[in-house]
């Protein structure tokens, strides 16, 4: 027995009143705008900066909801870093996965420039931002070589 009854536990415990406890935790979540969503942004965010990634998160308060939408970081534009061969062969790259989303094949609307020298290939698209981050280097070996990303859609004027 505890030195206060009044304070005594059950086996049931703080559990008596379940509806009680939902409710309390609900109107305490309620007043929390998406905590989980913020925090989420927040650090993919820091994450996407401190690896110099070209996209990010932009959470916009819509309807008492929230919505994230990913956006590109402003970047210059300019020419590519790739001779017209290898930006064909670049193109035809990211065609093959191009074509199977859509009936046309890729076109590239846009370069942005990253400072660590890495390119954002922005194609042509009505319905939205497709982008790709391409690196392009050079091998002993092979001559100029290049690298791709996965498709990164985004909001454009974001």
């Amino acid at each position: 027995m505890t030195a206060n009854p009044s304070i005594e536990r059950t086996s049931s415990g703080w559990l008596r009143h379940p509806r009680a406890v939902v409710l309390a935790f609900t109107l305490a979540l309620a007043g929390c705008a998406h905590p989980s969503a913020d925090l989420g942004a927040s650090r993919q965010n820091r994450e996407a900066e401190e690896s110099g990634w070209p996209f990010r998160w932009k959470i916009t308060k819509i309807n008492g909801g929230m919505s994230m939408t990913r956006v590109m970081i402003d970047l210059p534009s300019g020419p590519t870093k790739a001779d017209p061969r290898l930006k064909q062969a670049i193109l035809n790259h990211v065609g093959k996965a191009w074509f199977y989303r859509n009936i046309r094949p890729a076109e590239l609307e846009d370069v942005r420039l990253m400072p660590d020298g890495r390119e954002v290939w922005v194609l042509k698209d009505e319905g939205g931002g497709r982008a790709y981050v391409v690196t392009i280097y050079s091998s002993p070996r092979w001559g100029r070589r290049f690298s791709v990303s996965d498709l990164q859609a985004f909001r454009k004027g974001g």
